[in-house]
């Protein structure tokens, strides 16, 4: 999928399960989630030619500032600057 942090896993996981649970099926409900397109200000990758990751993340409390963080760890090659 093309939605970063655990985070948007967990959120997907729910919503495959009442998809599912509305009797489409499991290969209708993965090709629809590998077309998501991911959505602006959450976890949103910023393309750039800098030699830097930069995502933005509209995170405004502290335990989704820290999940933002998390999120973004596995993508981190040096500093995370936040």
């Amino acid at each position: 999928m093309n939605l970063l942090g655990e985070f948007n896993i967990y959120n997907v996981l729910a919503a495959m399960v009442a998809f599912y649970g509305r009797g489409y099926s499991m290969e209708a409900i993965i090709e629809q989630i590998e077309q998501l397109p991911p959505v602006k200000g959450r976890m949103e990758k910023v393309c750039s030619e800098l030699p830097v990751q930069m995502f933005v993340d509209y995170a405004h409390t502290p335990d989704a500032i820290e999940k933002a963080i998390e999120a973004a760890q596995p993508y981190k090659k040096g500093k995370l600057i936040s």
